[in-house]
C-alpha cells in the first residue's frame, strides 16, 4: 500500500500540529522539513544572534561575501518593494551618526568638485520652482546677508565683472543714436540714485525694450528708459517687453 500523504507534522519545540509549509526545509529529514516550525526556529535563531553577536556578525559577512551578486539583488528588490520604510531607515541612521559623517561628506565634495556641480545642477532643474520661492523668501528675510554675500562674490570676480560692464558699455555706446538725449538719460539715472538714497530701497534705471534680442534690439535713449525697484528689474530680467510675441521666452540682455 503506498504511503499516505502527509500534510501536516508536530513540531518538536511548541507541540502544535501545522501544516508542512509551515516549516523550513531540511533534507536530513525523511519529509524533507525542519523538526522545528519556522517560528520556533526564527525564535531560536534570534536568541542565539543576542547571544552570540561576533558570530552573528561574521556570518553574515562571509554569506555576503560569498553570494555578492545575490546579496546586491536581494538589497534591491527589498529597497523597490519597501522604498519608504527604506527612506526612513536612512534618514535615522544619518541623525544618529551626522557627526561621523560630516568630515567623510567634506572631504568627498573637496575631492569631487565636478560630480558635485552636476548633481545640484540635476537637483535645481528639477526643484527649480521650490528652489526659487526659497530663495526669495530668503532674500526678503535676510537682506544684509545677501548683500554680504553679493558683495563678496564680486570681490571674487572682479575680473568676471569687469569683463560684463565693458561688454554692458559697448552695447549702449552702439545703440545710442547720435540724436539720443545724453543729458535727459543722466537725469533720468541721477533721479534713480536720488530715489534709491531717499527711500533706502534699491532702485533700477532699466531698458523696457532690451539692448540684445534675437527678437528686438533697444536703443539707450530716454523714451526706452523707466525706473523700477531692483527687485522687480532682477525678477523681470530680460524676458519681457511691450508687446512682445505671446509664449516668447527668448534671453536677451536687458
Amino acid at each position: 500500500m503506498a504511503d499516505a500523504i502527509v500534510s501536516a507534522k508536530i513540531c518538536r519545540k511548541c507541540g502544535v500540529v501545522k501544516p508542512l509549509a509551515d516549516f523550513a526545509p531540511d533534507k536530513r529529514n525523511k519529509d524533507g522539513k525542519g523538526a522545528r516550525c519556522r517560528r520556533c526556529h526564527n525564535a531560536a535563531g534570534a536568541e542565539w544572534a543576542k547571544k552570540n553577536p561576533a558570530k552573528m556578525k561574521a556570518m553574515i559577512a562571509a554569506w555576503g561575501a560569498a553570494n555578492r551578486e545575490r546579496r546586491l539583488a536581494k538589497n534591491a528588490a527589498w529597497a523597490i518593494a519597501n522604498a519608504g520604510r527604506k527612506k526612513e531607515a536612512n534618514a535615522a541612521w544619518y541623525r544618529a551618526n551626522a557627526e561621523r559623517l560630516k568630515p567623510v561628506m567634506l572631504a568627498w565634495v573637496k575631492a569631487n568638485p565636478e560630480k558635485v556641480k552636476a548633481k545640484r545642477r540635476t537637483y535645481y532643474r528639477k526643484h527649480a520652482e521650490v528652489e526659487r520661492s526659497k530663495y526669495s523668501a530668503y532674500r526678503k528675510s535676510n537682506p544684509e546677508k545677501v548683500r554680504a554675500c553679493k558683495a563678496r562674490w564680486r570681490r571674487r570676480q572682479i575680473g568676471y565683472n569687469t569683463a560684463q560692464w565693458a561688454a554692458r558699455k559697448a552695447r549702449k555706446n552702439r545703440a545710442t543714436p547720435p540724436w539720443s538725449d545724453i543729458k535727459t538719460i543722466n537725469s533720468i539715472y541721477r533721479a534713480a540714485r536720488e530715489m534709491q538714497e531717499k527711500t533706502g530701497e534699491r532702485y533700477h534705471v532699466d531698458h523696457i525694450v532690451p539692448l540684445k534680442s534675437k527678437l528686438v534690439c533697444g536703443l539707450h535713449v530716454p523714451a526706452n528708459l523707466q525706473i523700477i525697484p531692483a527687485q522687480k528689474n532682477m525678477t523681470k530680467q530680460n524676458f519681457y517687453w511691450p508687446d512682445m510675441p505671446s509664449g516668447e521666452n527668448n534671453r536677451c540682455q536687458n
